[in-house]
């Protein structure tokens, strides 16, 4: 019985520390903020939104967009400004945006960018064969990603996240916990 105790602890552990060192020394880039729209609409002139990160160092950009029969081949352009200043401008072909695709925006981190509006705009030189975005009343489908720098902070961030999840799903918990016990026991 000490040793199926001791074999279940050694799990546990295992498992906390693997999941703490995964985190916060290999993923370099986290959620900051995500919507998910309905429906996808055409893009005849200049796509405007806005949002605003909860983290500094945002560098990613990950949008939803469609190039019906990848008949537009044209020229675009991702532009980001932040108090009408363009901080980051991203040009990309008709030929990067699938039927439908995800488009990765990938650029260089925009430090003290925590709680400051950024305004995010997608420009064509062609209209005639517009691109869709994935939308809906309140705006586009997106996800933001920034780069973790400080690693206390994410520690933070791993700890509490935990506490949530083991807050909200209890059973799961004692669930899992049994069945590990379990498994050690016909094991040893």
């Amino acid at each position: 019985m000490k040793r199926l105790l001791i074999f279940v602890a050694s799990v546990i552990c295992l498992f906390i520390i693997t999941s703490l060192f995964v985190t916060v020394f290999l993923v370099r880039n986290r959620l900051d903020a995500q919507y998910f729209g309905e429906r996808f609409v055409k893009v005849e002139k200049p796509f405007k939104f806005s949002f605003t990160p909860i983290h500094d160092n945002i560098n990613i950009l990950i949008i939803p967009l469609k190039n019906p029969g990848l008949i537009n081949k044209s020229e675009f352009s991702l532009r980001i400004y932040s108090d009408g200043d363009n901080i980051r401008e991203i040009s990309f072909s008709g030929y990067n945006v699938g039927d439908p695709s995800d488009v990765k925006f990938q650029f260089e981190p925009i430090t003290n960018s925590k709680d400051k509006n950024l305004d995010v705009e997608i420009i064509s030189n062609d209209y005639q064969n517009p691109i869709l975005i994935n939308t809906d009343i309140n705006g586009p489908s997106f996800r933001a990603y920034y780069r973790s720098i400080n690693k206390k902070e994410v520690i933070g961030e791993w700890v509490n996240a935990w506490g949530k999840r083991f807050i909200n799903n209890i059973p799961f918990f004692v669930s899992w916990l049994f069945l590990l016990t379990i498994t050690g026991w016909l094991i040893i």
